[in-house]
């Protein structure tokens, strides 16, 4: 198994009802190494976002592979 390095960001989401609203940036850019985006974001969520976040529905994390 190949495994390369990947940068992870967290945002939350604006609410359905909240017009003029932004996305927030929960979980600075990080470096991950894993074998792919999925697993990038997993091992990113499990280290550095509070216990509160993993559970919400607005929050998304991407991975995006560092060349």
């Amino acid at each position: 198994m190949t495994t390369d390095l990947y940068l992870v960001v967290a945002l939350l989401k604006k609410a359905e009802h909240d017009e003029g609203a932004q996305a927030k940036i929960v979980m600075q850019p990080m470096a991950v190494i894993a074998s792919d985006e999925a697993q990038a974001c997993l091992r990113a969520m499990k280290k550095f976002l509070p216990e509160m976040h993993r559970d919400n529905d607005r929050l998304e994390v991407r991975a995006i592979p560092f060349r």
